[in-house]
């Protein structure tokens, strides 16, 4: 069993770490994430470079 901080993740893997940040939708072909903060409702979008990973509590699906 690995046990890491937000900020281990970062230094060690290279990963951009978003406690809180839930996932509602990725644009595959424009590489892009939409993003809900979980605290704010704040909404964005950002682009990634490789595949997001996620945690898996919740899948996003076809509509």
């Amino acid at each position: 069993m690995l046990l890491h901080t937000d900020q281990s993740l970062e230094a060690q893997f290279e990963i951009d770490v978003r406690p809180l940040y839930e996932v509602t939708g990725v644009d595959r072909e424009r590489r892009t994430v939409q993003f809900r903060q979980a605290q704010t409702g704040e909404m964005g979008e950002l682009p990634y470079d490789r595949e997001p990973q996620t945690d898996f509590r919740s899948r996003i699906g076809p509509d």
